[in-house]
């Protein structure tokens, strides 16, 4: 435990904020032995630092989530189901898939933030939901350290939405999540946003999963800066939902 840790290089803003008392955790027992040493002081679980803005120095702990590792749980000819702990950096889950062939997360190349982030937020960018590929995730209760499996049904996402941001809210630290992904025959979305431009700029007729994923990156690129460069949290806005009654269509025509 670290008194008095900066937290500018841990929170994509590079604001300068200090945590009282510092975790890092890079197993499940870590995490739970943070959890029942100060269960009477606040406990704040930071991932990737990408979805917050310090705007002071924080009381009490920050637990910073730093399990590490991906692995192949079951795989048949078509399909892969991994598993990547919490504290993996997202891109660098999508850089693993695209390495290994394992499609359905090339649209949501460079989100910044952690695995661990992902189930709670339901990311999603250019025509594709983290629940679309989402198998399942495991998660453990703040209060008594068990350890539970959450399904596609129990997370209950919507857009941008899902149980943990909800009715479970600051219940649990999620620890791995488990992705089904496609080993052949990937299903491409390419007619969101400007990708279809982008690979006919280049040329790419007929893309794979890896040039698609460029494609992303190269419109994340042109629109957002390198947090490293100037700090930002990527794109953080939420499309709003209304009710299709509510709209009077006739001042349209």
């Amino acid at each position: 435990m670290l008194r008095n840790k900066s937290l500018k290089d841990l929170n994509t803003f590079g604001v300068e904020s200090q945590a009282e008392c510092f975790v890092e955790a890079h197993t499940a027992d870590d995490i739970w032995a943070c959890l029942e040493q100060y269960r009477n002081i606040p406990v704040m679980v930071l991932g990737g630092g990408s979805n917050l803005l310090l705007t002071q120095d924080i009381a009490g702990v920050v637990l910073k989530i730093s399990l590490k590792g991906i692995s192949v749980l079951e795989q048949t000819h078509d399909h892969v189901i991994i598993e990547a702990q919490a504290g993996e950096i997202w891109h660098q889950v999508v850089e693993y898939c695209l390495a290994h062939n394992y499609g359905g997360i090339e649209n949501l190349a460079l989100i910044p933030g952690q695995m661990g982030s992902a189930p709670i937020q339901n990311i999603g960018a250019y025509g594709v939901e983290f629940k679309d590929v989402f198998h399942s995730c495991v998660a453990m209760h703040r209060a008594t350290g068990q350890q539970q499996l959450f399904t596609l049904e129990d997370c209950k996402f919507g857009y941008r939405e899902s149980v943990f941001k909800n009715e479970l809210k600051n219940q649990y630290v999620i620890l791995s999540v488990r992705l089904r992904l496609t080993k052949e025959k990937h299903q491409l979305k390419l007619d969101y946003g400007s990708i279809k431009e982008v690979l006919e700029q280049k040329d790419i007729a007929n893309p794979t999963i890896a040039e698609v994923a460029q494609a992303v990156i190269d419109i994340r690129r042109s629109k957002l800066p390198d947090p490293k460069e100037l700090g930002n949290s990527g794109s953080f806005f939420k499309n709003p939902i209304v009710a299709i009654e509510s709209i009077n269509f006739s001042s349209y025509s």
